[in-house]
């Protein structure tokens, strides 16, 4: 077996010593795969304080970032125009998307996942920050993550008293 190599990708940024570590006392990187993939040199800082060997450790990028460039340069005016009306923002109001994750969620079950905000508290802070601004021309289109972890209802919540100047869209698709 120890012939075998192995590889693990971590798909962000999360506590890493779940994914090698056993259940017990003194199974720590029990499950410690030959080299682990990970999003940027901030994570393998990260991972080499908490005791991963540094030459385990690849820098990949994020794979979701790879189509950004290409995404830019094929997008146009009337792509944005429609996307506007298929989700009923009206088209002459600038557009803040938040993509949201299931933090709140994952902290209620594993508080060692408490990074000091979830997606609640995120999306609060930015609509009050919206409202500051004193903008009519904005719409705040939120696309709930697809996880049925993700309760919509406590997400929708989190914007106390909406005004009616601001048009806000939930959407979960």
């Amino acid at each position: 077996l120890n012939d075998i190599k192995s590889v693990s990708i971590l798909q962000g940024y999360s506590n890493s010593r779940k994914l090698v570590d056993g259940e017990n006392k003194g199974e720590e990187f029990m499950f410690m795969p030959n080299y682990i993939f990970v999003l940027d040199e901030n994570a393998k800082s990260e991972m080499i304080e908490q005791g991963f060997n540094r030459d385990s450790l690849v820098v990949t990028g994020q794979p979701y970032f790879d189509d950004l460039g290409r995404l830019r340069v094929e997008h146009s005016l009337e792509k944005t125009l429609e996307i506007k009306r298929e989700v009923g923002i009206d088209v002459d109001r600038y557009l803040i998307l938040f993509a949201s994750q299931y933090l709140d969620d994952l902290v209620k079950t594993d508080p060692t996942l408490d990074f000091g905000y979830t997606e609640v508290t995120v999306i609060r802070d930015l609509y009050n920050s919206l409202k500051r601004l004193k903008r009519k021309d904005l719409a705040l289109l939120v696309k709930i993550h697809p996880s049925p972890r993700e309760d919509i209802e406590n997400t929708r919540k989190a914007i106390e008293n909406p005004s009616s100047e601001h048009q806000i869209i939930f959407l979960k698709d």
